[in-house]
């Protein structure tokens, strides 16, 4: 089965709302109280839902377009400044994250990892601008998580990818006690003023 038709399915199946990720409903007191900001693989907009109560006006994207239409219906009842983008950041990555070029005070990424667009990530946040990032490590075998390399992240990948941040918060081990589940990585990064 496509991973496009296993998340269409997935997505045709859930209600909103969604819980944010962990990382961004901890570190929440981080977040400005105005700006735009920028949820990336949304999928039913946890993060973006999170990030518009906090004030921000945020621009969700992912390739679903099921998850798309259900967050652009929510966050049009709730009355929530979310503009939800049907874009597959795999094939049209370049040009439209390009074209974000220092727009967003916050970007969120969870869940989701393809390195290709990780130097766009960082262009795309403006000075004093925030990156809050979490998803699966290699650091520890798990049958629970993913298996293939290209959605694990390797020891210190994000930290190092995003040198050029300030490092705010980098943790490794979010899972460690539970030794069933995948570890994950949570990082934030800051771009300077």
């Amino acid at each position: 089965m496509p991973v496009a038709d296993k998340w269409e399915r997935r997505y045709q199946q859930a209600n909103l709302p969604v819980d944010a990720c962990a990382l961004l409903q901890q570190q929440q007191a981080r977040l400005p109280t105005s700006g735009r900001a920028l949820d990336l693989a949304c999928g039913l907009g946890g993060n973006a839902v999170l990030l518009a109560r906090h004030g921000l006006a945020v621009d969700a994207v992912d390739k679903a377009a099921t998850a798309i239409r259900k967050l652009s219906e929510y966050a049009a009842q709730q009355q929530l400044p979310i503009n939800a983008l049907c874009i597959d950041l795999e094939c049209t990555t370049s040009r439209w994250l390009l074209e974000q070029h220092s727009r967003y005070d916050v970007i969120v990424v969870s869940y989701y990892l393809h390195r290709p667009i990780l130097p766009l990530i960082e262009a795309a946040l403006a000075p004093e601008g925030l990156l809050f990032y979490q998803t699966f490590n290699s650091l520890r075998a798990s049958p629970s998580g993913p298996q293939n390399p290209d959605f694990l992240l390797t020891e210190n990948e994000l930290a190092d990818r995003f040198s050029s941040l300030s490092t705010r918060l980098h943790r490794q081990d979010i899972n460690a006690e539970e030794t069933t589940k995948p570890l994950q990585t949570q990082y934030i990064g800051q771009r300077d003023a």
